[in-house]
């Protein structure tokens, strides 16, 4: 098996060896930064493929891929795993200490998306909804703990882990951001060795991700990107398969055609609210069956949830 990306950014290859347990690889030489890189070793994962990183420039044929020397500055397949899409937003107004920061992150196999600026802050975390928020406090256009109290109040982010960067370093000032929601509070100037310690200690004990949702008879299985009704495959776009993704794995949740297009859609969309409404109805004609409970409801003057009252189950 051989991948490859575009020759200006990436070489991808695959190489499959028999090390005693049957492992496989996915090699990657990139110029960019490991986020992309992640993005070319996912492709891997579908493969079932175990995954290596290795930055050897030396490698610069597929014929290269069978050579086990190629493969130095190899990341654990469990290490990279943890941290695979790991999305962070950063908001710091320091140029140089956000381009630090950030480089340090996508080093360790982290999304980084951010702002220098407070302003559009909230609407960032609202739109990528990330899995954590590194937040100066003393921004020059808003203050960090708006920000902060804004993320708590809203029922997506609420559980968002938020850690502080601040000048601040008085008791009172830290007790004060704690007590406003940060999870974790660190004083400038601090160790970036350090921050990403405590970042990583905030995602230690995430629970693996629920590889199949059931409901009734319906059943999505995100790792084969394979969706069954009562033991028939279904035909489903890539859109489909997000949309419902999106639904199933948060049942009874109301969600507006905004939120919708945010979350499947993301926010380089060319699309109007119009579209959720179309592709729901192409969902239910392929899930729903005439006689049968409904899987997706509509909420009349607020959007849709799937259907809460179906028998749920979620499988590792």
């Amino acid at each position: 098996m051989a991948l490859s990306g575009d020759g200006n950014t990436a070489l991808v290859g695959a190489y499959l060896a028999n090390s005693g347990t049957g492992s496989a690889y996915v090699f990657t030489r990139s110029s960019g930064t490991w986020s992309q890189q992640a993005e070319l070793l996912a492709t891997g994962l579908t493969f079932g493929a175990s995954v290596a990183l290795s930055s050897d420039k030396t490698c610069r044929s597929q014929e290269h891929f069978t050579k086990p020397s190629c493969f130095c500055n190899i990341i654990p397949v469990t290490l990279w795993l943890e941290h695979l899409m790991k999305k962070i937003v950063l908001i710091e107004d320091d140029a140089d200490l956000y381009s630090l920061v950030q480089y340090n992150l996508e080093k360790e196999g982290f999304q980084v998306l951010g702002l220098q600026t407070g302003k559009g802050a909230f609407d960032l975390c609202r739109r990528e909804r990330p899995d954590l928020v590194i937040l100066d406090v003393m921004l020059p256009d808003h203050d960090g703990l708006e920000i902060c109290k804004a993320v708590r109040a809203n029922a997506e982010l609420a559980q968002t882990p938020v850690i502080f960067l601040t000048a601040r370093a008085s008791e009172t000032d830290r007790i004060v951001g704690l007590e406003l929601g940060a999870n974790d509070y660190i004083v400038k100037p601090f160790f970036v060795r350090e921050l990403i310690a405590r970042v990583k200690i905030h995602f230690r004990g995430d629970k693996p991700v629920t590889k199949v949702l059931r409901s009734g008879g319906l059943e999505l299985d995100r790792g084969r990107c394979v969706v069954q009704l009562d033991g028939k495959e279904l035909t489903l776009t890539a859109t489909e398969f997000r949309l419902l993704e999106f639904l199933m794995s948060r049942p009874g949740v109301v969600f507006s055609r905004e939120q919708l297009l945010d979350a499947v859609w993301g926010r380089d969309r060319a699309v109007t609210d119009r579209t959720v409404d179309v592709y729901v109805l192409r969902l239910r004609q392929k899930i729903e069956q005439e006689g049968e409970p409904s899987f997706i409801r509509s909420v009349r003057g607020f959007g849709y949830s799937f259907n809460a009252e179906v028998p749920q189950e979620q499988l590792q």
